[in-house]
């Protein structure tokens, strides 16, 4: 949250993008025993996990000009692996435009972006922006050491990327 007040850009890919929503709901637990789960509230968007699982190979196009992409009509590609119905007002303005519709969400002053398209950030050629990529298992039990060292680097990077996360947070 520090990174977003401080104006910084967030990517949150699948899960992270579910997690830059209001909430996640899980009604018939199929994550979960928790049944409603606030998200960080950076897109307005709100995510219900569904039983059967999306999976698909995913050829897109950037909807507009965001940190990842230099104009509108950029091709990407991907996967998305998914459970789950992501709606809400967010998805007006969204992050590409695939073969079923738009897919993910920017925030309006283009800093939060998020969207279920998985390799997105394997691109052919170089991204416009300074990525740097910091992995740790812990957040998969909610640890805070990640967050801890995030917010104490100074190498500092044009992007905070957020990959899957679960409801158990």
């Amino acid at each position: 949250m520090a990174r977003a007040a401080r104006g910084e850009p967030i990517l949150g890919v699948c899960g992270g993008c579910q997690m830059l929503g209001e909430r996640i709901e899980d009604p018939r637990g199929v994550e979960s025993s928790r049944r409603v789960v606030a998200g960080l509230g950076l897109l307005p968007l709100r995510t219900e996990f569904e039983p059967n699982k999306l999976t698909a190979t995913v050829q897109a196009r950037s909807a507009g000009r965001s940190l990842l992409c230099a104009d509108a009509g950029q091709p990407v590609r991907g996967y998305e692996i998914h459970m789950g119905r992501t709606t809400g007002s967010g998805l007006a303005r969204p992050l590409l435009h695939g073969e079923e519709g738009a897919d993910g969400a920017v925030s309006a002053d283009g800093r939060v972006l998020g969207c279920y398209l998985h390799g997105l950030l394997a691109a052919d050629g170089a991204l416009p922006i300074n990525i740097r990529v910091v992995s740790d298992g812990e957040e998969e039990v909610g640890g805070q050491s990640i967050v801890d060292f995030l917010e104490q680097d100074e190498r500092g990077a044009d992007a905070c990327v957020i990959f899957d996360g679960g409801m158990e947070h």
